[in-house]
């Protein structure tokens, strides 16, 4: 990786003597200049505000050592796996890539973009307000387990922990 060494050479014979040491010779290594390759298979998982992201490792002659995390066009994070948990995401629609980096600064293309939406939480019918739409849907599907778009926090439970989510959030 672009590293210089010095060698000397010396000759020994067969009484043990030793002759001066020759001149330096300076010898360096070749840098690293190939890029890794571009991280694929870009997946997320919206939870209220919160985004989980995760991709298919990307490759690279000497070693990836991190990845870059941009959230439309702009640095949000870094991550040395091939996953990363964002928080407090912005309300809206956003586009997300990924892009490997080596040791040496060598960074891949971008990774293709995956959409989300990020929602208020509660907003139960995704239309942009916590309302009573929202309300009545959650009050339907109250007490049932499992994965529902009325069970707010994620616990697979709709229960008041849900009713407290969406009533902190109420637009009207």
């Amino acid at each position: 990786m672009n590293t210089s060494y010095s060698y000397t050479v010396s000759a020994v014979d067969a009484a043990g003597n030793t002759s001066a040491q020759s001149a330096a010779t300076a010898v360096s290594t070749l840098p690293d200049t190939q890029t890794p390759t571009v991280p694929t298979n870009v997946q997320a998982i919206v939870t209220g505000l919160n985004i989980a992201l995760s991709w298919t490792a990307s490759t690279d002659n000497v070693a990836v050592t991190s990845y870059k995390i941009y959230r439309d066009g702009t640095q949000v994070g870094t991550a040395t796996t091939t996953s990363a948990n964002l928080t407090s995401v912005p309300i809206g629609t956003h586009n997300y890539t990924v892009v490997a980096a080596d040791a040496a600064g060598n960074v891949s293309a971008a990774s293709i973009a995956v959409s989300v939406q990020v929602y208020v939480q509660g907003d139960v019918n995704n239309n942009g307000t916590v309302d009573i739409f929202d309300l009545s849907q959650l009050l339907t599907n109250w007490g049932r387990t499992g994965t529902n778009s009325s069970d707010v926090n994620g616990d697979n439970t709709v229960n008041i922990f849900d009713l407290s989510i969406l009533l902190s959030h109420w637009t009207g």
